[in-house]
Formats: C-alpha cells, structure tokens, sequence
C-alpha cells in the first residue's frame, strides 16, 4: 500500500488504469482505499489468485468508479458482483473473464451488465 499511496500522491487524482501484478494479493479494504483515490479510473485488471474481496465492499468500491469502461476479474466471481458492476459502471463495454465461463456466467452478465446488448458494442471474453 505504501507504493499504491505513492504513486497517488505523484498522480494528482489522474490514474485512469490501474493494473495488479497477477499474483498480488488483495483485501477489501485495500479495494475500497484505492477506488476513493481513482475516481477517474477507466481500466482495472484485478490480480487473479484468490483474495479476500467481500461484495459489499466490491460495491462501494465500484460506487467511486462510474468511468470505468474496462474490467478484468479473477475467477472468484458472483451474480452479487455482476450486479454491483451493472448498478455503478454504466460506461463498462470491455469485460474480461478469467475462469470457467458457463451458461450462469452469461445468464448473468445478460441480466446485469451495464451496457445494452443492441447497438452497443462490447466485448465478453
């Protein structure tokens, strides 16, 4: 976190891609300090092992990020998340998956995606 709030202070509030190191671990609470220092942010790739990220948290983190146009999410994902994700990232088109996908996934992502499916385009891989 030291790094994170270094690189805050250097930025003056203009960080609009965050990227995660793909083995970094991750808490609620660091999710919901770093989302109160990038309001601007556009792009987030979360690392992919398995952190301790609650959904509440989640929520109040993506709360802070209305920008957001681009996702990528560890393989820990919930209908609870998808939800948070359509109800506070109305600019999201890029949402990117990493684990199983199934017929759930999609039915999910049907129903709380942000974007609408017809004349939008955006990406589900």
């Amino acid at each position: 976190m030291d790094i994170v709030n270094s690189a805050f202070s250097l930025s003056g509030g203009t960080i609009s891609c965050f990227i995660f190191h793909f083995y970094a671990y991750m808490t609620s609470q660091h999710l919901v300090c770093i989302s109160e220092s990038t309001p601007n942010l556009k792009r987030l790739v979360l690392p992919v092992r398995d952190n301790d990220i609650l959904v509440n948290e989640f929520e109040e983190a993506a709360n802070n990020w209305p920008l957001l146009e681009s996702l990528t999410i560890p393989g820990s994902f919930s209908i609870e998340l998808m939800k948070a994700i359509g109800q506070h990232c109305k600019n999201l088109s890029d949402l990117k998956m990493m684990h199983r996908f199934d017929m759930n996934c999609a039915e999910n992502i049907l129903a709380y995606a942000p974007c609408k499916l017809e004349g939008h385009k955006s990406s589900v891989q």
